[in-house]
């Protein structure tokens, strides 16, 4: 029979393996997700140009952003600078100009958008990959830059506006802005700019006091209802007195 040191070491053991069967899938999904965006964007590129100016040396290349990187008419990969991405706020399916220099440097130009769709969503860090991704209200994860995030100084948690491409179902998104969670920065500016200031409430009548002055209204207009004012000979001191 199995004493209680071996149980608990068992137990170590299951869980151990389940985290581990956990971050295979995780990684599955995320080659899986990588290569649909890959091959729409292999797709896609066929249709575009490259061109060598033979005056300035220059090679010119035409490809599809799949959201991490461009894909060209060759089929072949080109890092695109995760800054730029970011900044530029590139989506999926966005058509690019890659400018080879004769020094070798990389100019990239977006030369075509895609058509947009705003959403919105939770900014979350993936434990198992430790990549950022917005989860949207109907549960949609969506993968962003950890470029987009610093820029931004996104943390877990904030409200984050993010595109996506509207023509084409993509698992990456950019992001357009990050709100901080609870909006605790607004909050802080607010109180900053505008100063604290007491109120003090406004002293109410007391009760007794208004229905007094009520009734005293009332036995003036009760006592005068017959007079006829047009025949009273009244001096000036005595309408000064009324």
């Amino acid at each position: 029979m199995l004493n209680a040191k071996k149980l608990a070491e068992l137990n170590q053991y299951i869980e151990a393996a389940d985290l581990s069967l956990q971050q295979a899938r995780e990684i599955l999904k995320q080659i899986g997700n990588n290569t649909t965006d890959l091959s729409l964007a292999k797709n896609r590129a066929k249709n575009l140009t490259v061109t060598n100016d033979s005056e300035t040396n220059q090679q010119i290349i035409e490809g599809i952003f799949n959201g991490q990187n461009m894909i060209g008419h060759d089929n072949k990969e080109y890092s695109v600078p995760a800054n730029y991405a970011s900044k530029s706020k590139l989506v999926t399916g966005d058509i690019l100009k890659l400018t080879i220099e004769k020094n070798g440097s990389f100019i990239y130009k977006q030369i075509k958008p895609t058509e947009r769709e705003r959403l919105t969503g939770e900014l979350v860090l993936d434990e198992v990959t430790n990549n950022y991704a917005v989860l949207t209200p109907d549960h949609r994860k969506l993968n962003v830059l950890t470029a987009s995030v610093t820029y931004f100084k996104g943390k877990p948690g904030d409200q984050a506006t993010i595109l996506i491409p509207k023509d084409q179902i993509s698992n990456w998104a950019a992001i357009e802005n990050v709100m901080p969670k609870g909006d605790e920065a607004l909050e802080q500016k607010v109180k900053e700019i505008l100063p604290s200031v007491a109120m003090e409430p406004e002293p109410i009548p007391a009760l007794d006091n208004i229905e007094s002055e009520k009734k005293e209204v009332e036995n003036i207009i009760n006592n005068n209802q017959n007079l006829d004012i047009d025949n009273l000979d009244l001096g000036n001191g005595d309408l000064e007195d009324l």
